[in-house]
């Protein structure tokens, strides 16, 4: 009898213990299937609320990235490219690097004639950084103009997977 009470008991430890890791994980990963409603302030002192972009059905893309990051760099140059096309996302480029730095670092692309690029630097991007659970960059996630996401990588992302993603309407 002791032994069918103790085997009970280390079926329930285990089934309630996989039901944490589940709830924990699940958590997480469900945090930015819908564009979450932000408010940041740009290197430019502009304001940019993602809940605009659902609002006027505008597809936004967001890129967490840093200036000394090497794979960021191709990716950054895959959406100037599909931008120079003519995208049609509004893309938030995120970083932790100071604004000087991502100010520097973005007048080497000539990024000023892309308007619909918005660069958000230092504090402004803690909150998505959290949000998003990147805890290194280069990080992708692209969503439809009705604010759910079709797309998103963590990590380095192959040359022209962007632009193919950029290019649906």
């Amino acid at each position: 009898m002791k032994q069918r009470s103790l085997f009970i008991r280390v079926i329930i430890f285990f089934v309630t213990l996989a039901g944490f890791i589940a709830l924990f994980y699940y958590k997480d990963t469900n945090a930015y299937y819908n564009l979450p409603v932000l408010e940041f302030k740009t290197i430019n002192g502009n304001t940019i609320e993602t809940k605009d972009f659902i609002n006027d059905n505008i597809p936004c893309a967001i890129l967490f990235f840093h200036p000394d990051c090497s794979f960021c760099e191709n990716e950054i140059k895959e959406v100037l490219a599909s931008c120079v096309k003519g995208s049609n996302y509004e893309w938030l480029m995120i970083t932790v690097a100071s604004k000087d730095q991502a100010e520097l670092y973005f007048h080497s692309f000539n990024i000023d004639i892309a308007r619909n690029i918005h660069i958000i630097s230092e504090e402004e991007s803690l909150q998505a950084y959290r949000i998003y659970d990147v805890s290194s960059p280069p990080a992708i996630f692209i969503y439809n103009s009705n604010g759910k996401l079709i797309w998103h990588r963590k990590g380095e992302t192959k040359s022209g997977e962007i632009a193919k993603i950029n290019n649906k309407k």
